[in-house]
């Protein structure tokens, strides 16, 4: 069997990671070709946050997210779009 007709599995790192004062957080994510939203949820799913964007013609790169509304506590940051998702834990610490 042959792997070569698979998608690449996007991946996502924010950072800093937790985050203390920063009002933005970097997200870096590798392997994203479509147009994707970015989300930031609580534990219990509560949604804080969504943008979009279009992601480089690499798949690879860095944008900015605004979470300076965000209270301490653990989030996810999730990337989905129409062919693939991926997410990655966020910890505000005030």
């Amino acid at each position: 069997l042959s792997n070569s007709n698979l998608a690449p599995i996007p991946e996502i790192l924010a950072y800093p990671n937790p985050v203390a004062s920063a009002p933005f957080v970097r997200v870096s994510y590798d392997n994203v070709f479509e147009p994707s939203t970015v989300q930031i949820v609580d534990a219990s799913g509560r949604l804080y946050r969504e943008d979009t964007f279009e992601p480089a013609a690499s798949g690879n790169g860095i944008f900015a997210l605004k979470v300076d509304n965000l209270a301490s506590g653990l989030y996810i940051v999730k990337l989905v779009n129409r062919v693939s998702k991926a997410s990655t834990k966020l910890l505000i610490q005030r």
